[in-house]
């Protein structure tokens, strides 16, 4: 497996679950993980301190292990990804946050200022869902 297709891989994932994309670091994060290299080498090439590397790489890891459901790290993430796609468990867990049924949820929107006034217009309108 290719670090592009693990990496469209942990994006698709990603989205699905907590609604987040990458970023640029966390992107390079990856691919030294991938590539066994030491964030130094982040650092270096992004201008960033290691300490900020590493908390963002801390952040990362975290978030992941949510979603894969054991702990992700730099030196196991090769093995976890190639073990989800081996295994066809991929992708994992796909939460849904929906409010639960028969709940009212107010929705409200803010219009142009009116001629008259200064403030904004609101409006608030009440559903039923299912």
């Amino acid at each position: 497996m290719s670090f592009e297709e693990a990496l469209k891989l942990i994006k698709t994932t990603l989205y699905i679950n907590s609604g987040k994309q990458l970023t640029l670091v966390e992107k390079e994060i990856l691919k030294a993980a991938w590539e066994n290299e030491v964030y130094l080498t982040i650092a270096k090439n992004s201008h960033l301190s290691v300490g900020h590397i590493k908390d963002i790489a801390s952040n990362l890891w975290g978030l992941l292990s949510d979603i894969f459901g054991e702990k992700v790290t730099k030196t196991n993430l090769r093995l976890l990804i190639k073990k989800y796609v081996a295994n066809n468990t991929y992708p994992p867990r796909i939460t849904l946050r929906l409010p639960p049924i028969g709940t009212k949820t107010i929705f409200r929107s803010y219009n142009r200022k009116s001629r008259n006034s200064n403030k904004l217009s609101k409006s608030s309108t009440n559903l039923d869902l299912f």
